[in-house]
């Protein structure tokens, strides 16, 4: 039963995400500064993943027993992955 609610909790998260990316796409795209054209499409996701928290951490409707915390954190770390990555192909 853990397991199943466990599963439900992260397809409604991962949902939840999916309806917010166009509302992050648009918002990423009005406040999106210039980018060099190197990596473009690792900028754009930088982008996405900072709306994503965004919008986790002020328009989420409760904590969803600890797993919005926990996708928040997991967006941290995919940021500094990305940010590694920049940097690492300097």
């Amino acid at each position: 039963m853990a397991i199943r609610r466990k599963l439900i909790l992260g397809g409604a998260l991962l949902a939840a995400m999916a309806l917010a990316f166009p509302i992050v796409a648009k918002h990423s795209a009005a406040t999106a500064a210039p980018r060099p054209e190197e990596h473009p499409v690792i900028h754009q996701a930088l982008d996405q993943l900072r709306g994503t928290r965004e919008i986790l951490e002020k328009e989420a409707a409760h904590d969803f027993k600890g797993h919005r915390v926990a996708a928040i954190k997991h967006i941290d770390a995919a940021i500094e992955e990305l940010k590694l990555a920049l940097a690492s192909a300097k």
